[in-house]
This record gives structure tokens, sequence and C-alpha cells, in this order.
């Protein structure tokens, strides 16, 4: 089979959900036509069939079947309609049946013997006793059936090779016991069960005879002719019930409901009263000596435990005293510390209400020179004005750009294995912003954004930190927009040169700079040719023969207080973040606990922005504020 016949056959799988998500990939193990005839396949083979990873890919699998974990079930499957690198080439089909293929295998601690009483010990160490679905153990190169409520003292057994057995992942499942009959039984019958049938089929029926004899011992042939009408015993379980029955006879006591029992016997009842009345004073005495050495023992065990007692509790009280005035020197030491320490502060706060004062002082020459300034605010704005009109000539200029100076780049490493696919970035970035106690649920908004646009603006730096963080593997760096930019060149010459230098370095890797206070200077002085390579005018940057890294991301902030207008015609093309997530940051950027989803790759990054369109833009809440 070159291909495989997904109308005709069903997958025999493995079960593994993935961490995180509720889907599960399922490892094939073989497949089964209409007749649930199983044909077991090769890893190989799985390959082959099911690239590229030998699995089958079940969209939340684990919110259905989650009892199924790590056992063997039985799918329907039909292509993958996604095709492309890491891929799965079929994933389940939901409208086709699914059940549990096969039996898994325990383990049993310990190897069964031909002891009943040794088994059923064994059985109710393993916790297997009363079991509520038949199970399957594996003991000795055997595997046992135990079945459900059920009270049959002997166990079925197969010797592996006469079962269809599969291994998979370390755990072993039989697949098809219809091979042939088992190959023989063990017993589990206590040794309180064997006494009791043995005093209800044997001694009753047959005392006569062991009167006559007086001996339990000669009754091998009662026991062999007694077990001959039982049903469905072998031989080697016979064979070790009267070994067995052969120890518990020489050692057999009879209770007092027996012996009543017994005595109802006419020809028993005088040689019982017979047989106490001549020995019970000879019983009593042989009692009272056990009894008085028995004492005796108890009593010089009781006076060393009581002397052991006493030398502990000196010894516990030596220790006592020695900690408590180890505890009181240092109470006593700390208690110096305390009051020098309270000294020093009180000499802090004296120095620090001459402090406030001069504070104050300081604080209404400030507020006087405000007044100040708000009485000449109309003159400042109408300069401002003409300050502006004169920046905005020639501020497109690329003149060509000679160097860029360095800034600190830092490493961001917390997953080792890439993401397989785009929405797992979504599932990292809506973990990032819970852990962070951020608006989540514009986790998808928010990604999208960062798949589309190469510049983007948020709120507050700590949203720029948390998409890093989400990206489980980066290179990041942080610039601050000065006022006396002027053009491109000052943005190229303060970092985004030297990171555009790094992402063509690492094209493996995530890089992000954040600019800060990109409003303290005219935006379209600077900013228009990022905007101009973001609609696709131009394809490099100004100066300089290179195109922006796909690896790339800028993320840009504002500064609180009222500076430079933003302009509209440059915003609008970011991909800007609803204003309204940074009301609810609060506190340190934190790292969420779950970091086994994986880390973002550019090229999964570059693949999901090719097919997104439409997506929201809130631009429009910055430049409400500044109306």
């Amino acid at each position: 089979m070159t291909e495989f016949e997904y109308n005709e056959y069903k997958v025999v799988g493995y079960v593994d959900f993935f961490a995180g998500n509720p889907n599960a990939k399922i490892e094939v193990v073989g497949y089964t036509d209409w007749r649930n005839n199983f044909t077991p396949l090769k890893e190989s083979e799985s390959l082959k069939l099911f690239p590229p990873y030998g699995k089958v890919f079940a969209h939340n699998f684990a919110e259905r079947y989650y009892e199924t974990k790590g056992t063997l079930v039985c799918i329907s499957v039909i292509p993958n309609e996604k095709v492309g690198e890491g891929y799965y080439a079929y994933i389940w089909n939901k409208s086709g049946g699914v059940y549990e293929f096969g039996a898994r295998v325990k383990k049993l601690k310990g190897d069964f013997t031909a002891n009943g009483q040794y088994n059923y010990t064994l059985l109710e160490e393993n916790n297997l006793l009363n079991v509520e679905h038949d199970t399957f153990v594996s003991s000795g190169g055997s595997i046992y059936l135990i079945k459900a409520d059920s009270q049959d003292r002997l166990i079925s057994y197969w010797k592996e090779s006469s079962l269809d057995t599969l291994t998979v992942n370390g755990r072993l499942f039989v697949t098809d016991t219809a091979k042939g009959g088992e190959d023989g039984k063990i017993d589990i019958t206590t040794d309180e069960q064997l006494q009791e049938w043995f005093m209800k089929n044997v001694l009753k029926k047959n005392w006569n005879q062991i009167f006559e004899e007086k001996t339990f011992r000669n009754v091998e042939p009662l026991l062999r002719e007694a077990f001959a009408s039982s049903k469905g015993l072998d031989g080697l379980v016979i064979s070790s019930r009267i070994k067995r029955l052969t120890h518990i006879t020489r050692a057999l006591t009879i209770s007092f409901e027996e012996l009543n029992e017994l005595k109802t016997l006419p020809w028993l009842k005088d040689s019982i009263e017979q047989s106490i009345s001549v020995h019970r004073k000879a019983y009593l005495e042989e009692v009272e000596k056990e009894k008085a050495k028995e004492l005796q023992e108890i009593r010089e065990r009781y006076d060393m435990e009581i002397l052991l007692a006493k030398e502990h509790a000196e010894e516990e009280e030596q220790r006592l005293k020695k900690l408590i005035g180890d505890i009181d020197e240092t109470y006593q030491s700390k208690l110096a510390e305390q009051e020098r320490l309270l000294q020093e502060k009180k000499v802090e706060a004296e120095l620090l209400e001459e402090s406030i004062a001069g504070r104050r002082k300081d604080f209404a020459t400030f507020e006087e020179s405000i007044n100040r300034l708000e009485e000449r605010k109309e003159r400042i704005i109408e300069d401002f004005s003409v300050v502006k009109e004169v920046l905005g000539v020639g501020s497109h200029s690329s003149a060509p750009i000679l160097q860029a100076e360095n800034v600190t780049i830092e490493d961001l490493d917390i997953a080792s294995d890439a993401i397989p696919v785009y929405q797992a970035f979504i599932k990292s970035l809506e973990n990032a912003l819970k852990t962070n106690r951020l608006t989540y649920s514009m986790a998808t908004d928010i990604g999208n954004q960062i798949a589309l646009y190469k510049i983007m603006l948020v709120p507050d730096v700590a949203i720029a930190k948390v998409i890093a963080i989400a990206s489980m593997k980066c290179r990041y760096a942080l610039e601050y927009v000065s006022a006396t930019w002027k053009s491109f060149t000052d943005l190229w010459q303060n970092g985004l040169g030297q990171m555009v230098e790094e992402c063509y370095r690492n094209e493996d890797i995530m890089h992000f700079l954040f600019l800060q206070n990109i409003n303290l200077t005219y935006l379209p002085n600077y900013m228009m040719p990022l905007i101009d390579i973001q609609r696709d005018i131009v394809s490099m940057f100004p100066g300089v023969n290179k195109k922006f890294p796909a690896n790339l991301r800028i993320i840009c902030t504002l500064a609180n207080d009222d500076v430079m207008p933003l302009a509209e015609n440059c915003i609008k093309h970011m991909g800007c973040i609803d204003r309204s997530i940074e009301k609810d940051f609060y506190g340190r950027i934190e790292i969420p606990e779950n970091t086994n989803i994986g880390y973002l790759t550019p090229k999964v990054l570059e693949e999901a922005g090719k097919s997104l369109k439409n997506i929201p833009n809130y631009y429009k809440s910055y430049l409400e504020d500044e109306q």
C-alpha cells in the first residue's frame, strides 16, 4: 500500500495529548478492515503512510475522549486540507466512531506461584481484588486475566507467545485472545477457604475413618477423591492444595461452634466430653505456665522501655536548656542591634524633616515659574506652529547613512522547540497577557497585528515586553526618541541600523526594537520611510541597500506629556493596539508558568501574515486622546 485507503480501513493508534491544549497526536501502529481484522505496521511503514511523523492529528480529542490517554484506539481518518511543511497528512474524522482497541497489560509487582494463599495476597498488594473491569496482568513471562466481579478461585493465563500483543511506548497491549484456548490456571484459594472446604467436604463426611486411624495425616486419598468431584481443577492445582492441606491439618484447630456441631454425632459426643474432662487440668496448667512466662517477658520489656525513656528525657532536658541559652543570647544581640538601628533612624528622620522644608521652598518657586509660563501659553503655541512648519521642510531627505551607533540588545530564551502552527503563538500570547493581568481576550487581535504590520503602536512599553515574552525566544533592544531627531538618519544611527544587521545575522530568531516616546519630535520627519515600506511603496531603507528583515518588528510607545501632535497619515498605517488595555496593567512583568508551547519563528509569522485581511486597527483611539 503506497497511500492509506482511508475509506476502506480505520486507523489503530496510541493516544498522546499535546501539552497545554486539548488536541491529540495518534501514533499509528496498524489498521483494521470492516471485519475488524487487524494489520500491524512497522514504524517505517507508519512514517511512509502517515507523513511526516507517522501520526494522525486529532483536534479537540481530549474534550470528548480524555479517558483514552495512554491506550490504543480505533478511529476514522481523512486527508488534511492544510498542506505544507509540518502539517499532518491525515486528521481525525470526527463523524466516525471511536472505540478502545485491545487491552493494556499491567505489570504485576511480584510473580505468581502454585500457592493459592500467596497468589491471593499478591493480588491484594497490587490492588487487583474485586476489579471493576476485566484486567490483564503480566508475570513471569505469562499474561493472566483477572475477571471483573468474579467469585471463581482460579485465574486463567496464557504464555505471551500464545496471544497477539503489541508493545507501544514501553506499554504492552493484548490485541486478540482468539488464537487458542488458555494455557492453564492458577489457584487463589486462601488457607481459610481451604480449611473451611476441608471441614465441610472431608472431615465431617469421613470422620469415622479418621477417628479409627487417630490421625489427620493419612487423608490424602480422601482429599483426591473430594477434589475429583470438583470441575475445572488441573493436576497442578490439586497437588498444591493437597500439599497445603497436609500442613493445615497438622495444626488444625476446631472452633467452639464446629466442636458443638461435631458433638451432635451420638458416637462422637461421649468421646469429646471424656477427652476434655481427662485433659482439662493438664491443659490449664500448661496454659498458666505459658501465660506466666509471657507476663514475665512483658514486665522485663516494660522495665527496659521505662529506662530508655528516662535516659532519653534527660538528654532532651539538657538539649532544651542549651537551646534556651542560645536563644537568649541571640535575643540580647538582636535587641542591641535594633536599638542601634532605631537611633540611626531618628537621626535620618531629623535630616529628612530639614530636607522636606527645603523641598517645600523649591516647590513654591517652581509653582511660581509655572504660573508665569501659563500666562505666556498662547504666545508659545504660536511660536511652536512656526517651528513645526520649518521642521517639515526637507524632513524626508534620504541622505547617505554612514554608520549606526550601538544599542544594548538582550536575549530572551525560554523555550527550546519551535511552534508548528501560528495558533500556538496566539495561545502563548494569551497566557502572557493573563499572567500579567492584562485583557487576554485581545490576544488574537494583537497577534494578528504582529503578523501583518512591521511597525506597531502600543499604549505602554510593558505591552511590548509581554509580546516579546510570548514569542518565548527572541532578541530585543530599547531606544528612546530624542526631540532633536529631524530625519530617518537619526533613527537609523540610534539603534535601527544595528538591529537590522543583527536580524540578517540571526535570520531564524525574532527581533524586536522598542521605540519609546515617538511623539517627542515631528513623526513624519523620521518615520515616513518606514511607513512607505509598510505600504509597499518602496522595499529598501533609504541610503542603504537593505530590505526590511522579515524577522524584525518595531513596537512604538508615546510620551505621556502633551508634546508633538501625532500625524494621522503615519499612525493609520501602523498596527495600533486598543489604548484601553493600558488601564489594566500594573506591577512588574512576569513570565507565564506554561512554557511548553514553543517559540515563535519568523517563518510561521510570515506565513500567517499572508492570509490575514481586514483586521481591527485602533489608531483613532490615539488621535481622540489629543482632541
